[in-house]
């Protein structure tokens, strides 16, 4: 179907048998950690009515509290807070203070020693 150069079809298969151990320890890391998940869901007794809308208040939300606490036990914290406007500008809110911490670097205003 493909004219690929079987150089270059051995060169892959070789290349698969070396990183086969890796992608069998990355499976096995992504099915330990769906396991760690599903089963703070099922510890903290997470129903379909948790996961529905509310009114933006936060007045009595049982499912915000519920996943504040699978989020507590997925990272073994505590506690946890988790709202969708934290999620979603968290990585955002990393990216500025890492940038932030590196211009203070080059313009010499931040001491990292004193870290």
């Amino acid at each position: 179907m493909f004219d690929i150069p079987e150089e270059l079809q051995k060169l892959v298969v070789e290349v698969d048998k070396q990183i086969d151990p890796k992608l069998k320890e990355i499976d096995d890391q992504i099915v330990y950690n769906q396991a760690k998940v599903l089963d703070a869901f099922r510890k903290e007794e997470v129903a379909e009515a948790d996961l529905t809308g509310v009114n933006g208040y936060g007045d009595d939300d049982m499912g915000r509290d519920k996943l504040d606490r699978v989020y507590a036990r997925v990272f073994n914290t505590e506690a946890a807070g988790c709202t969708p406007s934290i999620c979603i500008w968290h990585p955002y809110l990393v990216y500025c203070l890492k940038r932030q911490f590196e211009l203070w670097g080059e313009l010499n205003l931040f001491d990292w020693d004193a870290l």
